[in-house]
């Protein structure tokens, strides 16, 4: 019995570990005084420092704080994203550089080298690529799921970002604030159609729904828990075991999904919703109306 519960425990701390890190990325601190060669290359960390060489035949992505050092950068496709660019080594490209800084700095401390073409963006914003779609889905549904606790200040910031970014993605600003109003307005819809109704049933049928899932998943794990013997003549004893821990896992999520959605279901909150997309719609009109002073300085060296 406690070499069984010593499995089962060993079988789901590794499980968590593996989640852990698997989803969770590590951040810390990289530097680099040799040479370092790769097809692409790709540096996430919170510093990075270079006083080697960093060469990617195809493409080098740096995502980090600060950059700083002064060695050398080498790929045919460079796109460094940070918030202090504080590098003075030589970057050498023969397609396309991009840098990405939240803080402005002087082009000069850097050596260019290549015959590519060099881009130094200064912007308070993350770079992310976007299709116009995409950037439309995202930030339409961001202010319709946080449309009741965001104030105008906070409505017109993610309006901006928005715009920020389909400028860095070199899409039409107003193409997609007026497919974020399309979007809002669709949503806006729903809840004025629904204004006198105290309940919404389409949640609490779906909330019902992902409840039977969970319960139907909860119950196969006690019957892969109940025929373990049988398991086991498909698979070792550990894999039967982390297959029954991961059924039980993964039955819990369309439980604790359909409390949310039997609570939404039951009190819908169509009036408040409503009231809130109008606001939001409004300062749409304006944005379109007065467009954002853009918060992105692009300069071609």
């Amino acid at each position: 019995m406690k070499n069984i519960l010593y499995k089962i425990t060993k079988s789901f701390f590794c499980s968590a570990l593996v989640g852990l890190f698997a989803f969770q990325p590590l951040y810390g601190m990289i530097s680099n005084y040799g040479y370092t060669a790769s097809v692409n290359a790709e540096i996430n960390a919170n510093n990075y420092t270079n006083n080697g060489t960093l060469l990617a035949w195809n493409s080098a992505c740096i995502n980090v704080g600060t950059i700083g050092g002064n060695g050398t950068i080498s790929s045919d496709k460079i796109t460094i994203q940070c918030d202090s660019f504080d590098f003075n080594g030589t970057i050498k490209c023969n397609g396309e550089c991009k840098i990405y800084a939240k803080k402005p700095f002087k082009h000069t401390q850097f050596r260019k080298e290549g015959t590519g073409n060099f881009y130094v963006i200064i912007t308070p914003y993350t770079f992310k690529e976007y299709t116009t779609q995409s950037l439309i889905s995202d930030f339409s549904g961001k202010l319709y799921n946080q449309c009741l606790t965001l104030k105008e200040p906070a409505i017109d910031e993610n309006l901006r970002h928005a715009s920020a970014l389909a400028v860095l993605n070199a899409l039409d600003v107003q193409k997609v604030l007026e497919g974020i109003k399309h979007e809002i307005a669709n949503k806006h819809r729903y809840h004025l159609d629904r204004l006198d109704q105290k309940h919404d049933m389409t949640d609490i049928y779906c909330g019902l729904a992902s409840a039977g899932i969970g319960i139907a998943g909860l119950a196969g794990t006690y019957m892969l828990n109940k025929h373990i013997k049988k398991l086991q003549n498909h698979m070792s004893y550990d894999s039967a075991i982390a297959l029954i821990i991961t059924s039980g896992v993964l039955s819990v999520f369309p439980i604790a999904l359909s409390g949310q959605l039997l609570l939404e279901g039951l009190k819908p909150q169509h009036k408040e919703k409503h009231e809130q997309l109008l606001i939001i719609t409004q300062r749409i009109d304006k944005a379109l109306a007065t467009p954002f002073i853009q918060n992105v300085q692009v300069s071609k060296l």
